[in-house]
């Protein structure tokens, strides 16, 4: 059984932070089962060659579906090339049980270049818009993480998911929850001072910190303006400004409430989402 195909414009990719999206893709519909779209529609040709995807969906396309960058040239024939954008060559992109993506990437100057294949297990075939978007946010954020840091060679791409470039700021249902779960412990506490004003201070244990490193950098981060940060293996404390009073001083005991730290966070922690930088730490080795 031939696998059924169809070809996608890519458009211009003169520019590393070109567009796969909107009016710049088409699917194009004509023959499906040969390389002769001669009654295509909607297929305009700018210059002597169109750079498209070819889509290939073998046997059954909810289980296996491939693309393979290209030209397609006037005379309706489909020759393979590698998508050529910034420091990146990609060669293949394919969906099944899992997606792999074969890239030749080359280091900053382009002094050197290796061959790459991203590897990680998938639940479901992505629709054509998701696979096209996911390869264009894999392309811009290789070429930015070339751009700064020279090569990949210090992150490990199998970590990667089809939602990785989703934007963090319109996942704030993701963030909220995380904070939510944070387990937060109040203590008085307080030292004597012979002779002079006993000194008194709330510290809070925070416990069940999200798994994500860059999330959990946030958290500190915003914390840090208001308290003095230790970090422990159950979590982190946060030890606020202390005050002095003559007063009688007393052993750390337990006090209600959290000190405002969640309500702190929720109104700290959107703006300060950046999923680049999320993406480098969950991905460093």
């Amino acid at each position: 059984m031939k696998p059924f195909k169809s070809f996608i414009a890519i458009g211009d990719t003169s520019r590393i932070g070109f567009s796969l999206m909107g009016r710049e893709v088409t699917v194009l519909r004509g023959n499906t089962h040969s390389t002769d779209l001669s009654n295509v529609e909607r297929i305009e040709f700018s210059s002597n060659f169109l750079l498209v995807f070819k889509r290939l969906l073998f046997h059954n396309p909810e289980t296996n579906v491939l693309y393979v960058p290209g030209r397609l040239y006037r005379d309706c024939k489909f020759y393979r090339q590698p998508l050529c954008i910034g420091n990146t060559e990609l060669i293949s992109a394919q969906f099944s049980k899992s997606a792999c993506i074969q890239f030749k990437l080359f280091t900053q100057g382009f002094s050197n270049w290796n061959h790459h294949n991203i590897d990680f297990d998938i639940d479901s075939i992505p629709s054509l818009e998701q696979s096209v978007l996911f390869i264009q946010n894999l392309i811009t954020f290789i070429n930015r993480v070339i751009d700064e840091f020279g090569s990949v060679d210090s992150l490990n791409l199998m970590k990667l998911r089809l939602d990785s470039f989703d934007n963090y700021a319109l996942r704030n249902h993701s963030v909220i929850h995380s904070i939510n779960l944070l387990e937060i412990n109040g203590f008085a506490k307080s030292m004597n001072n012979v002779g002079k004003d006993n000194t008194f201070w709330a510290e809070f244990e925070i416990k069940n910190l999200p798994e994500s490193l860059y999330l959990r950098s946030i958290i500190i981060e915003i914390l840090s303006t208001n308290y003095r940060i230790y970090e422990y293996d159950y979590g982190i404390l946060a030890v606020g400004e202390s005050s002095k009073a003559w007063d009688s001083w007393h052993p750390r005991s337990p006090i209600e409430g959290d000190g405002g730290i969640k309500n702190l966070l929720f109104y700290e922690v959107k703006g300060r989402i950046d999923n680049y930088r999320a993406l480098l730490l969950e991905l460093r080795l």
